[in-house]
């Protein structure tokens, strides 16, 4: 896999920035220091897309790529947010930087890239656990679970009960 040189992971639980080294990775802070936004909580937003946009404006590459997981995958089954928000902050984004839905399957991929990126000779499984989903790797085989967590939490929401 070809991996730009920033990456920015936007997982159900928090948005991380990596800049991809030739001999691993290095993790840089949101910019202007402020707390980096969880996409899939801001997306539905038009203030929101616009700030992302322009934080990711600010970022030290012009070649950035954006990826959104399981968070924003859930998001749009849930009506929280829609494919047209996902286009709008498309547009909003600066040249050079590129946001793309990633699969469960193409998820799992590229953490084990990342895993083969930071370990280079290294043949270790992985499991990486995020918010929504979870994934598993080793050498030819990939797997990404959901996790009902977030399904039970989104039925208690709606419950009677828990307005009580």
């Amino acid at each position: 896999l070809l991996m730009p040189p920033l990456a920015i992971d936007c997982g159900s639980g928090g948005t991380r920035i990596f800049r991809l080294l030739d001999a691993g990775v290095e993790r840089l802070p949101w910019p202007d220091g402020e707390k980096a936004p969880v996409l899939s909580h801001i997306l539905a937003s038009a203030d929101g897309r616009a700030a992302f946009a322009a934080a990711v404006s600010k970022l030290p590459s012009d070649d950035i790529f954006v990826g959104a997981t399981a968070g924003v995958r859930h998001a749009l089954d849930s009506g929280a947010a829609s494919p047209a928000d996902i286009e709008a902050l498309r547009t909003l984004l600066p040249a050079g930087a590129s946001l793309e839905l990633l699969s469960p399957l193409d998820e799992a991929r590229f953490e084990l890239a990342a895993l083969r990126r930071q370990r280079p000779g290294c043949s270790a499984a992985m499991l990486s656990m995020g918010g929504k989903s979870m994934q598993l790797g080793s050498e030819g085989r990939l797997v990404s679970l959901p996790f009902a967590m977030h399904l039970g939490h989104d039925l208690l929401k709606a419950s009677p009960i828990h307005r009580a």
